[in-house]
């Protein structure tokens, strides 16, 4: 078995700048499709509370 000779530097610096510009792209990506899907710590406590009563309704009928 015969071994390739290593890459040289530069072919190396783009395989990994490519690799992580592809990463914060679509990291990018991701969080611009959350935007209306954030919740404010009200909201977050207010439903809390309305489901832990559903169950405690739920659980004595």
């Amino acid at each position: 078995m015969t071994r390739t000779p290593p890459l040289d530097d530069w072919v190396v610096y783009a395989i990994v700048l490519g690799t992580v510009a592809a990463m914060m792209f679509g990291k990018y990506l991701m969080a611009r499709g959350d935007k209306n899907q954030v919740f404010s710590t009200n909201e977050d406590t207010n439903n809390t509370q309305k489901i832990e009563k559903d169950i405690k309704t739920d659980v004595k009928s």
